[in-house]
């Protein structure tokens, strides 16, 4: 999964950064939903080959990678410096809290359904969501027109942008390496079941 975001991130970047691919945020988020709707799969019939997580993960990676980027530029295009560092702000926010009821929304929803049923919920929500979005951005201006010319290097890399990766890198670990730990200690070490409580925990 997160090859496929790292790889494909790079590719929608470039996208991104010549403003030919602003209006396609949309088909980033159906290919999450895919990738949902491929892991909803598995666990309703458990006999589907493993193949097919695999392949659900890579499609996911591509969905995140594409929309991250691209997401950026929308709003860097839309609100003026001013307004920039705000608007970025509202909108890491929002990923942040979806990341944090995510837990017992899905887990939730798995107590009175099954895993695989609520992440074709999921799936479906997502999908519909990536419809409206694309039929808003439809009639949107793309925005000012890229700067053109060539840019090296020098332009791209320097000190402090090399030491805020260095910041994401160590704040990703950290924080992937926890959500995986602690539901992983939660029903293996406390026996903690899949259900609301756990969900509210993660949350």
């Amino acid at each position: 999964f997160y090859t496929s975001s790292t790889v494909y991130g790079l590719i929608a970047g470039r996208f991104s950064d010549s403003g030919s691919f602003l209006g396609g945020i949309h088909t980033g988020i159906i290919l999450i939903s895919a990738g949902i709707a491929g892991f909803s799969i598995t666990l309703i019939d458990p006999g589907v080959p493993y193949a097919v997580d695999i392949a659900a993960a890579i499609v996911m990676g591509m969905g995140t990678g594409f929309y991250h980027p691209i997401g950026a530029s929308i709003i860097q295009r839309t609100y003026s410096k001013e307004n920039l560092g705000r608007a970025l702000g509202v909108n890491g926010s929002m990923g942040s809290i979806g990341r944090a009821v995510f837990p017992s929304i899905f887990l939730g929803m798995a107590y009175f359904m099954s895993q695989g049923d609520a992440l074709v919920v999921l799936a479906a929500a997502g999908i519909i969501s990536s419809v409206a979005i694309g039929l808003g951005l439809k009639k949107t201006a793309e925005g000012r027109p890229p700067v053109k010319g060539k840019s090296g290097m020098k332009d791209v890399v320097n000190m402090s942008i090399i030491l805020l990766t260095a910041v994401f890198f160590i704040k990703s670990v950290s924080s992937q390496g926890m959500v995986a730990w602690i539901p992983t200690f939660l029903t293996y070490s406390r026996g903690v079941e899949i259900g609301a409580t756990l969900g509210v925990v993660l949350t």
